[in-house]
This record gives structure tokens, sequence and C-alpha cells, in this order.
């Protein structure tokens, strides 16, 4: 069994210098980086905006006239 257990353990140890190298790694961070600011790009743009509030609307109708809700 401790064989077993020792493989475990250094999967996950492997598994986690991994992941520290690719949290260490610039280059990960970067487009890391990149991303959170086209997400907040989109999160800002009001065409994106009126999209999803648009959508919200229709969704909100569909259930009102799926649960018998009042109906705008």
């Amino acid at each position: 069994m401790a064989d077993a257990s020792d493989k475990v353990n250094e999967a996950v140890n492997a598994a986690k210098d991994k992941v520290s190298e690719l949290a260490n790694n610039e280059k990960v961070n970067e487009v890391v980086d990149s991303a959170k600011e086209k997400l907040g790009d989109l999160a800002n743009n009001e065409k994106v905006n009126e999209v999803v509030e648009g959508a919200k609307e229709k969704f909100g109708e569909l259930k009102d006239k799926f649960l018998g809700g009042d109906n705008k």
C-alpha cells in the first residue's frame, strides 16, 4: 500500500511543481493579464452591455411565459 501512496504523493508533488512553474512563468502571466484586460474591456463595452441586458429581458419574458408570470 505504501508504494501506491508514494506514487500518488510523487504525482501530486510533480503537479504542484508544474503549477508553480506556470504561475511564475512571465509569458503565462502576460497572457493572463492580457486576457483580464480584454475581459475588462468587454465588461465596459456599451454594446456588449446592451446585448446582455436585451438577453436578460428576453429570458425574463420566456421565464414568465413558461411559468405563468406577468408578461410585459
